[in-house]
């Protein structure tokens, strides 16, 4: 028997660089996957932050991150839901301009 290849920081570091699994272009879940980030983005107003929200694990959602759930069209549904919320906030008016309205007493 050989021996076993030994991996490198460079190795690894190309694992940076792979696409996740279903975000290949051309994919079952890519053009679902695609509209997901953008409503993200729209919601949350930064890349930063809606990729932040859509990989850490939502207690809205069952513990599951929001991409997670996602992968099924039902779930997708469940995620455009809470990121509407998001978007207009519980009172219905978009975030943006609820940090506009003036405080009232």
């Amino acid at each position: 028997m050989g021996k076993k290849p030994i991996q490198t920081d460079d190795d690894l570091s190309d694992w940076d660089h792979v696409i996740p699994v279903g975000r290949e272009f051309g994919s079952a879940d890519y053009e679902r996957l695609a509209e997901l980030d953008h409503l993200a983005f729209k919601a949350l107003g930064a890349h930063l932050k809606a990729r932040q929200w859509l990989d850490e694990p939502n207690h809205m959602l069952g513990g599951q991150t929001p991409e997670e759930v996602a992968k099924t069209q039902k779930g997708f549904e469940r995620v455009k839901k809470l990121l509407r919320t998001k978007e207009f906030g519980e009172q219905g008016a978009p975030a943006a301009e609820k940090r506009k309205m003036p405080k009232t007493h």
